[in-house]
């Protein structure tokens, strides 16, 4: 089917009649625009211009579509010009489903390959202790196909002064996973192709069975099983938030500290704000910024340094000389990980926002 040819022939059929475009438009209830895209072959007709068409030039739809009067010379052609289209017609269709199969059979594939590649590639843990000794703050382990990220703070009443953690083979023997000194705080990258702390084949099977073994200053040890509670993985079809996260502390359950509402009311009084307070004979350089405080001292010439926080829990940490010593929830009147050092760092909290409150910038 020639469009150009269907546009010269409609083209002359209106001379013919001595019609305009704006003419022709009118008696088929079209717009000129359209019946000038007809004649430059740049439009199809649909069916019902072409029996409009047919209506009013009293020629069949056969003639129209091959841009051609019948005449005993071209019957044949213009008569079969039907069916030419029809199988034209036919042709695309069986290319077109044709080309969907096709498209449906890679789009399957990809799928196929994208699920047995990554179904099940991510669990997250959130690890813990059945314990009363330690008490284990912010414990994440993430599992990838090709890397592991173990992190975890480890708090307790006593100094610890070394940490081991292993795990027990299947032959009961244990296997060190690594050592830590003089640092509570755990944070370990293993990759697949270095396997430093992790066997990737019987990742599942260590998680069972780990422990960790803490040494105190004062040369006592103890030695608990580590928990890991499964929070994540990408097996699930549909995203589901609360029994992905259940096992998570919410922290709608957790209640904020005393400290909390003092340190609001010393936002809204400062805003931000750097002084010096002089409390028992130490002096205290506090910053206050945003939703934190941070308190800088030294004792005994050793520099250390407390940050209170404020985001979805409450937050207390200390270090000594850049080291980490602890970071730890708050609950109301006490930290969470109950150690006495904690607590008396709480209080000094406490009583700098109270001294900030009362007393005038």
């Amino acid at each position: 089917m020639n469009q150009e040819k269907i546009g010269k022939f409609i083209k002359y059929l209106r001379e013919q009649k001595k019609m305009t475009q704006d003419e022709l438009a009118e008696e088929l209830f079209v717009d000129r625009t359209l019946i000038s895209k007809w004649e430059k072959g740049t439009t199809s007709l649909t069916s019902e211009h072409l029996k409009s068409l047919s209506n009013y030039f009293k020629i069949s739809a056969d003639e129209i579509l091959s841009g051609e009067l019948l005449t005993k010379e071209n019957k044949d052609k213009v008569s079969n010009i039907t069916y030419e289209i029809y199988d034209r017609n036919l042709k695309l269709k069986r290319m077109f489903k044709t080309l969907f199969i096709i498209f449906i059979s890679v789009l399957l594939i990809f799928l196929i390959f994208f699920f047995f590649t990554f179904y099940n590639s991510v669990s997250v843990y959130y690890i813990s202790d059945s314990s009363n000794n330690i008490y284990i703050n912010d414990g994440i382990l993430i599992k990838m196909k090709d890397y592991v990220i173990l992190k975890m703070d480890v708090n307790s009443k006593e100094n610890i002064k070394e940490m081991n953690i292993y795990y027990k083979d299947k032959n009961n023997n244990d296997k060190s996973i690594f050592n830590l000194k003089n640092n509570n705080s755990v944070y370990i990258v293993d990759y697949i192709d270095n396997q430093e702390y992790f066997d990737f084949k019987y990742i599942n099977d260590i998680l069972k069975n780990m422990y960790m073994k803490v040494e105190f200053e004062n040369d006592n040890t103890f030695t608990t099983k580590l928990e890991y509670k499964k929070i994540y993985s990408n097996k699930n079809i549909f995203f589901t938030y609360e029994n992905q996260y259940e096992n998570i502390p919410n922290k709608k359950n957790i209640n904020k500290s005393k400290l909390s509402n003092k340190l609001d009311a010393v936002y809204d009084k400062y805003e931000e704000y750097n002084t010096i307070i002089e409390m028992d004979n130490i002096k205290y350089n506090v910053i206050l910024f945003d939703s934190s405080l941070t308190i800088e001292y030294t004792n005994n010439k050793t520099n250390y340094v407390l940050d209170y926080t404020k985001i979805d829990y409450d937050y207390l940490s200390k270090s000594k000389d850049n080291i980490e010593i602890y970071s730890t929830v708050l609950e109301k009147n006490k930290c969470k990980n109950n150690s006495k050092e904690c607590n008396t760092d709480f209080e000094v909290v406490n009583k700098i926002l109270d001294y900030l409150i009362e007393n005038k910038k």
